[in-house]
């Protein structure tokens, strides 16, 4: 409902559905409905409001089988999402999962990776995807991860300064993704 020139307040309310919505119009003019719709004021009952997830709102944690850390989230540079093809018999199989690390001094990526291979541990591996106000909008677990191999960046003496990395890929097959 809109009235010219005046502020006025609609509530939509569906039980059904038990969902709440609320605009507010605040001018004579003609408001374009959210992505899609016609562009004039409209009174539809589901309008569309959309937030991305974006690439740079995540956190990651990743710890051994006895809830140790192994890598800090502070070193992680980027990560793939679980991804997943699905076999004759329905059943999905994980394609390799790579993590690109930035490699400090202290606490030394590579060090830590390389301790946890000799230990032969296991990686736990929780990824928080965030949405605008920092809270968690989707969770993957992946248990039991074993690497399946490590690069280094490498040395130049040419190199004007950009960070050492290190690029995981493990070998994964217990995926669950919490909400």
């Amino acid at each position: 409902m809109y009235i010219k020139g005046k502020i006025m307040l609609s509530f939509f309310t569906n039980i059904k559905n038990k969902r709440t919505e609320i605009f507010t119009l605040a001018s004579s003019k003609p408001i374009p409905t959210p992505l899609g719709g016609s562009n004039h004021l409209s009174t539809d009952p589901q309008p569309v409001y959309f937030e991305p997830k974006v690439n740079h709102r995540f956190i990651m944690e990743i710890t051994d089988q006895y809830n140790k850390v192994i890598i800090p989230s502070y070193v992680i540079r980027c990560i793939d999402r679980p991804s997943y093809t699905i076999n004759w018999f329905g059943k999905p199989i994980f394609n390799p999962f790579k993590i690109t690390l930035y490699d400090p001094i202290v606490p030394s990526s590579t060090q830590n990776i390389e301790v946890a291979r000799w230990k032969k541990s296991k990686w736990n591996i929780k990824i928080k995807i965030l949405g605008p106000i920092a809270d968690t909008v989707e969770e993957w677990e992946i248990l039991n991860a074993k690497i399946k191999s490590a690069s280094h960046s490498s040395m130049d003496w040419s190199d004007s300064g950009n960070p050492a990395l290190v690029t995981i890929i493990f070998k994964i097959k217990n995926v669950k993704l919490l909400y």
